[in-house]
């Protein structure tokens, strides 16, 4: 192929390829991030607020006195006003499908 082409048309076809390369790299990294940061195991009310855009009574009002959300909720032994957990996964999980019978 090197041969039908002349330099300057070899340079812009080479320019071309690495631009593409480098946005298909970035939107890698980018995803790669993403998903970095959506592994974390647990989570309490103040991420929920931050991942789903809410002040923190919303989340409460919203997602957390959900029977789903109190069945998956966790608490250090022995306090009942102590600082409440729930396991990422299934509180992203139950926290969307509240939010997609939203109209």
């Amino acid at each position: 192929m090197d041969e039908m082409l002349d330099s300057s048309s070899r340079n812009f076809l080479y320019n071309m390829i690495a631009k593409i390369l480098k946005k298909m790299f970035e939107q890698v990294i980018e995803e790669s991030k993403k998903e970095i940061s959506n592994r974390i195991e647990y989570v309490d009310a103040k991420q929920l607020s931050i991942k789903y855009s809410m002040s923190i009574p919303e989340v409460e009002v919203n997602f957390v006195k959900d029977k789903r959300m109190q069945m998956i909720e966790k608490r250090k032994p022995g306090t009942y006003k102590g600082k409440r957990y729930w396991k990422a996964s299934e509180a992203i999980e139950i926290c969307n499908d509240i939010m997609d019978k939203w109209d």
